[in-house]
């Protein structure tokens, strides 16, 4: 497997907001404080950086990018997002 172009927010993406997914907490805050805890400070700066990149990257087709990278998985629509307003949800967490 190549390595991602965004590789913090793949492992967080891929590793939280999976199927399993409510092993980690039964919402966005939750899954992501579960994430903080088990990261350390520069993983989730370099999570927030990647999620600024790939906003910047793809202005126009955010949403087809992100399931080209992720696979689908999760389908922020599913969660009551936009692909747009979910990494801004992952974001505003990390910076608490």
């Amino acid at each position: 497997m190549a390595t991602p172009k965004y590789p913090q927010l793949w492992h967080l993406i891929i590793g939280y907001f999976n199927e399993d997914a409510d092993m980690w907490g039964e919402n966005i805050e939750e899954i992501v404080e579960t994430y903080m805890r088990q990261s350390d400070p520069d993983m989730r700066k370099s999570v927030m950086r990647e999620i600024e990149n790939i906003k910047a990257d793809h202005p126009f087709d955010l949403d087809a990018a992100f399931e080209n990278l992720f696979g689908g998985e999760p389908d922020p629509a599913l969660w009551g997002y936009t692909t747009q307003s979910f990494l801004n949800e992952i974001a505003r967490v990390l910076r608490q």
